[in-house]
């Protein structure tokens, strides 16, 4: 597998390179492969012969790793979204309601009560509405930052499939080498045989066929959900079993 591999960088770390062109050799190789199989073997209902078999073993092994790399990194990316989604929550529920911009309009004569009185509400006014400004900026910077992370969780699956339909498209010329040298073979066995390269006697092609869902567009589940520090129940002394006869008891026999 290691001369298939083509250097490539890209953010699903732990997985396979894009997969490199067919060369001269793998060519000949998938040729002489099809004319044995000519003469050793007959394909079965899906065009396969062993060497196709091995062909797409291979390609299922590299599906296989993509697969995993893509876990651990989606994985990764659920555990930054799930806080931030919950603290996003958090706020939304705490936010401050929406007040009147305008201080009290102040009326003459005000008694010294009434001054003192009226600068308070104004200073509750103040603090009011400086912690809903802090309180809707750090929901926007949360919702900006799960949207970042999502989109990247959208392309770390784009990416995956983009690694695997390389790897496809890999074995699709190889089988098609496979197709020549084994339709070749038989042409030379049988002078008059109708066969050709293009459709022998319709006979299928093999194909590769993905078994994951993210090859189609499909994205894996939340694979991480978190519940903020805020949310759990508080601890109270009389959850616990305690048995304070008993603890009594052992602190006198420490004493």
């Amino acid at each position: 597998m290691s001369r298939s591999l083509l250097r490539s960088e890209h953010l699903l770390a732990g997985a396979p390179p894009m997969a490199s062109r067919v060369g001269f050799r793998e060519r000949r190789a998938a040729l002489r492969a099809g004319r044995r199989s000519a003469a050793t073997t007959v394909p079965d209902a899906e065009g396969h012969h062993p060497a196709t078999r091995a062909m797409a073993a291979e390609t299922a092994q590299v599906e296989a790793q993509i697969h995993t790399a893509l876990i651990k990194a989606v994985e990764g990316l659920d555990r930054r979204i799930a806080p931030a989604e919950a603290q996003i929550r958090l706020l939304t529920a705490g936010l401050p309601p929406q007040t009147s911009a305008e201080p009290p309009v102040p009326r003459a004569p005000m008694t010294a009560a009434e001054q003192e009185r009226a600068r308070a509400q104004e200073e509750a006014l103040h603090r009011h509405t400086a912690h809903r400004a802090a309180t809707l900026q750090r929901l926007s910077q949360l919702q900006e930052e799960v949207a970042e992370l999502s989109q990247q969780r959208e392309h770390l699956h784009s990416t995956a499939a983009g690694i695997l339909s390389s790897w496809a498209a890999r074995f699709d010329k190889l089988v098609a080498f496979h197709r020549a040298g084994f339709v070749r073979a038989l042409t030379r066995r049988f002078f008059r045989s109708t066969l050709k390269v293009e459709d022998p006697g319709n006979l299928p092609m093999p194909s590769y066929r993905p078994t994951h869902g993210w090859v189609r567009g499909e994205q894996l589940s939340v694979t991480v959900t978190e519940v903020h520090p805020d949310q759990q129940p508080t601890l109270r002394w009389a959850h616990l079993p305690w048995n304070l006869d008993r603890l009594s008891a052992s602190a006198s026999r420490n004493r």
